[in-house]
């Protein structure tokens, strides 16, 4: 039986110059609430963080 797969909502937190920059922003986020899923992504030169919202 195949598995149906869960929808998801992204959101963009923001894009920031540096790896270290988003990490941050992502430490800071999963502080106020551990259940959050965060992404970071590289966004050309720069790095993009994304919340994953599963539906």
């Amino acid at each position: 039986m195949k598995a149906i797969p869960k929808t998801t909502k992204q959101i963009q937190v923001g894009i920031y110059d540096s790896l270290k920059a988003a990490s941050k922003q992502v430490d800071m986020l999963l502080k106020r609430n551990g259940d959050l899923c965060v992404n970071i992504v590289r966004h050309g030169s720069k790095f993009q963080v994304n919340t994953v919202v599963w539906q």
